[in-house]
């Protein structure tokens, strides 16, 4: 062999080593990196496990809370429903405790009322002897002796001793004005108009407004009305009348008024020792064209009337007319100046 075929063959035989060299050193890299990526996998593995026995503890701990959250709720629950029992006990036993007051109240009431309005006025030598007359029985409580229902006690009735009440005119804290009627001054009332259609034989006239009157719940025949308030010559009725409140009454007759006082209201000698002095200074005025007169005392079970003329406006509301107009005069005769203390216009 040449010296140049020697010299080929040890310069492959070195590339051979070199290749060889490298292989072994790419395989080595090789097994480090599977290596490496073995051990991250175990890492990772483990991280893995760690989380999730963690999140296994996290989970426990919360389900042990969830659970102390619903025994706390479940005796928060019990504890409510015992005080809601307790609740419901306590409050039937202040109703009870408060019917067994309101019935002591009303009796008391009831007793102070008789002591007040039935025994005091008796007693000889009394503020209110020879001022309060003695009950007389409306017919409204004539009807409902027979029956057990009590309404009528506390009802203004509708007829009083020998007056008719009529329409509201007013009310006040413990009484109210009614408009009245002595009932010798009605000219007609249903039965009569009923019996003369009957007698007659004739429909008669058609029916308008009602009145009840001593028990008679029937309507009443509106006659011929004249004048703006209400009263003017009847047509048919024994020589004319006048129409009052749906009922035809005397042409002559006195416009009368009551002033009924809820008897209940007054359930102290002061309350019943003020109304004796109005009654009483009341009789004591002598007739004056600008004072209503007290033409009567009506005293029911329930109620006290006041019989007196019918006026017109209210005093009280007049004044308070009166007392406007008067400063929308003085705000129109009031000055205005012209900054040298000038007086009023023109």
């Amino acid at each position: 062999m040449s010296l140049m075929g020697r010299s080929k063959a040890k310069s492959e035989g070195r590339n051979s080593e070199t290749e060889v060299e490298a292989l072994r050193a790419a395989n080595e890299l090789l097994r480090d990196e599977v290596r490496r990526q073995k051990e991250e996998m175990a890492a990772m593995q483990q991280r893995h496990q760690l989380e999730m026995k963690r999140q296994q503890q996290e989970h426990q701990l919360e389900l042990a809370r969830n659970d102390a959250e619903f025994d706390d709720i479940n005796a928060s629950l019990k504890i409510a429903s015992r005080n809601v029992g307790q609740f419901k006990a306590q409050r039937e036993r202040l109703f009870s405790e408060y019917k067994t007051l309101r019935e002591k109240y009303e009796l008391l009431r009831g007793n102070a009322v008789s002591v007040v309005w039935d025994h005091l006025p008796i007693v000889r030598g009394h503020f209110a002897e020879g001022v309060i007359p003695s009950i007389v029985r409306t017919s409204e409580q004539k009807a409902k002796s027979r029956s057990k229902d009590s309404s009528s006690r506390s009802s203004i009735p509708k007829v009083a001793g020998d007056y008719t009440i009529l329409n509201n005119i007013g009310d006040g804290n413990n009484a109210t004005v009614r408009a009245c009627v002595r009932n010798s001054d009605i000219l007609s009332s249903a039965s009569d108009e009923r019996q003369q259609r009957n007698s007659h034989g004739s429909r008669g006239e058609r029916e308008s407004g009602s009145y009840d009157t001593d028990g008679l719940t029937s309507p009443l025949v509106v006659r011929g009305v004249g004048g703006s308030d209400g009263f003017g010559e009847g047509l048919g009725h024994k020589g004319g009348g006048a129409e009052e409140d749906g009922m035809t009454v005397a042409a002559n007759s006195v416009k009368l008024a009551a002033k009924i006082i809820k008897k209940a209201s007054v359930t102290n000698v002061l309350a019943l020792k003020r109304i004796v002095w109005e009654i009483r200074v009341l009789q004591k005025l002598r007739p004056h064209p600008g004072i209503l007169e007290l033409k009567d005392v009506v005293h029911t079970s329930s109620h006290l009337l006041l019989v007196t003329e019918r006026g017109g406006v209210d005093l009280f509301e007049f004044l308070g007319r009166f007392i406007e107009k008067k400063h929308k005069k003085e705000n129109t005769l009031v000055g205005f100046g012209n900054g040298e203390g000038g007086g009023g216009p023109g």
